[in-house]
């Protein structure tokens, strides 16, 4: 979730994946928190910019709306990431 006053970035990941490579696992681990340090150097704005870009074939990224105040990214994650289906990703994600 980004605030467009200040430009910070919220971020929370689903910390469950159906996937047994271990690349994979541990890219996921740390994905939030890479995410974070790169808001906290170039604003939120940019790095959703750049996942929009280059990494929406991979991660599923919803169309931008609008928050109304007082919605928590928790309020989000539980009305958008809770309700979608789990997904299996592919062995090696090139397949």
């Amino acid at each position: 979730m980004l605030d467009s006053v200040s430009n910070k970035l919220d971020i929370k990941l689903n910390p469950t994946i159906n996937v047994e490579d271990e690349l994979v696992l541990e890219f996921w681990a740390e994905l939030a928190d890479d995410l974070k340090r790169q808001a906290d150097e170039v604003g939120g704005a940019c790095v959703i910019a750049r996942l929009e870009e280059t990494v929406s074939l991979i991660i599923q990224i919803s169309s931008r709306s609008v928050v109304p105040e007082g919605q928590s990214i928790e309020d989000l994650y539980r009305e958008h990431v809770d309700q979608a289906p789990v997904k299996e990703l592919s062995q090696g994600m090139g397949a």
